[in-house]
């Protein structure tokens, strides 16, 4: 009997995790005869591959390997491998909680919906961790009063396999460079995310399909290189993406306005030179518009975690300071080595066939 759902784990180097990742993949409370866990390791050189191998619980895993290829082309892997008529996707290094199969297949199962994304939480209790946890529950709590979202999220999301083979997988042809890896895997599902939109399928959110991300932030200083590089792969987004507001989708939450009031209160300073009166209302100004542009996230934060709370303010400024430094590099970058990403979508649209290589 084939297996109603395929849960893929696409994974590189992941030694550290994978097992914890498979040990709760194969403890769901879904009929074990019904879904089948299958890892594609992406040319790891490290055991993941011998921990797959010798793992052994209530089931057998698929085990796939590929040459170094990048995610996109590992979790096309995975589709192609896939039995199921839904497919699961969780990153390695997150361990989905009892029901999380369930709950994906279950919204994959209601009417007109084509994609799903659960939620994530970590159990870390720095201030960095819970604030950075908090960001991602404020979407969270937009997304539960939508009927639909538009973007997935690799650490765990789901799709119809007739809609992800209708629009040809995930853009493999869209390559990564290496100083922005680390959280890489947003790009494609950006991507993935607005051609399905554009195609007119549905992406619901679902909040009791709940992943534990064992990988967070845990210091201001992993926070910043966190969101440096969020900077770095947003203009990424913006100049590979075939259609370009496609990147906006990609912007944390509120992030864009107050970046922009941070530039005006930036840009205050130089011009107070020039004009002192003038230079002061642009910096009193931006200032102000940032602090109000906080206070949604910071009564949020403070009934969640009072403690975290109180720190809302220098951490949305640090956020908003290290994502605009992560623009400024690689719009640099960028504009030296420039992108192929636009032919490389081009071609992957032209060429009337799909990732899988079937027409």
């Amino acid at each position: 009997m084939s297996a109603e759902v395929s849960a893929v784990v696409a994974a590189f180097n992941a030694e550290t995790t994978i097992r914890m990742c498979l040990n709760a993949l194969c403890l769901q409370d879904f009929s074990i005869e019904n879904y089948e866990v299958i890892v594609v390791d992406d040319g790891s050189t490290d055991d993941t591959g011998k921990i797959v191998r010798s793992f052994s619980l209530n089931k057998p895993i698929k085990y796939i390997r590929q040459e170094r290829a990048g995610l996109a082309a590992a979790r096309n892997k995975g589709v192609e491998a896939a039995e199921g008529s839904v497919v699961l996707f969780i990153n390695p290094d997150c361990v989905a909680q009892i029901g999380w199969i369930r709950e994906m297949t279950a919204s994959l199962k209601s009417a007109g919906v084509e994609a799903v994304r659960g939620a994530s939480m970590t159990k870390w209790k720095s201030i960095a961790a819970r604030l950075a946890q908090i960001e991602k529950e404020e979407i969270f709590s937009a997304f539960e009063r939508a009927d639909f979202v538009n973007m997935t999220d690799a650490n765990s999301s789901g799709y119809q396999k007739d809609a992800l083979l209708r629009l040809g997988g995930f853009n493999a042809s869209i390559h990564i460079p290496d100083y922005i890896s680390g959280g890489e895997s947003d790009i494609w599902d950006t991507d993935i995310s607005h051609r399905m939109a554009k195609a007119g399928c549905k992406t619901a959110f679902v909040p009791a399909a709940v992943v534990n991300h064992l990988f967070h932030p845990d210091s201001a200083s992993a926070y910043v290189g966190m969101t440096i590089r969020r900077g770095y792969r947003y203009i990424f987004a913006y100049k590979t993406l075939a259609d370009r507001t496609a990147a906006d989708w990609y912007l944390p939450h509120g992030l864009k306005f107050q970046l922009l009031a941070l530039l005006l209160a930036a840009a205050g300073v130089p011009v107070a030179l020039i004009s002192p009166v003038a230079g002061l209302y642009a910096i009193l100004f931006g200032v102000i518009s940032f602090y109000l542009l906080t206070l949604s996230f910071t009564f949020f934060a403070l009934g969640k975690d009072f403690r975290a709370g109180l720190l809302s303010l220098p951490f949305l400024l640090l956020r908003a300071a290290s994502f605009g430094y992560g623009l400024l590099r690689g719009s640099g970058r960028f504009a030296v080595s420039g992108t192929t990403g636009h032919a490389a979508h081009a071609r992957h649209d032209r060429r009337g066939e799909d990732s899988f290589g079937k027409k």
